[in-house]
């Protein structure tokens, strides 16, 4: 069920370019059913697409952490969070350092670019 419920949730953020509250109540209840590296770092990524405020923004973090407390091998979370750093946090050395962690593991060309975004900020 969780790699439907994932996918279909996906498909509603992209189309609606937002991630409404009705999402995130869904992504919690997912949460409870079957917790996942996959879904919260989903919930990370609807977090950040939806109308929070700017504090409420720990807790995209704080998702994409418990992802990688349950898979601490996982591209996909090490990813995320490099990109979480760098973009909302204004962090590129811990940003660069979780993307070379991603891409060591098999990430692609997202993290490369988040990588180059990182060490350019670095200078």
């Amino acid at each position: 069920m969780s790699n439907d419920f994932i996918r279909r949730i996906k498909e509603e953020i992209t189309r609606a370019e937002h991630a409404s509250e009705d999402v995130l109540a869904d992504i919690e209840e997912e949460l409870e059913r079957n917790p996942s590296a996959a879904l919260w770092i989903l919930r990370g990524d609807a977090i950040q697409l939806s109308d929070l405020e700017d504090e409420e923004l720990d807790e995209a973090e704080a998702s994409y952490r418990q992802a990688l407390e349950l898979e601490p091998n996982s591209a996909e979370a090490l990813e995320s969070l490099g990109h979480f750093m760098l973009d909302m946090n204004d962090e590129p050395q811990t940003a660069a350092d979780y993307f070379r962690r991603a891409i060591a593991l098999g990430a692609g060309k997202s993290a490369r670019e988040g990588l180059r975004e990182a060490e350019d900020a670095l200078g």
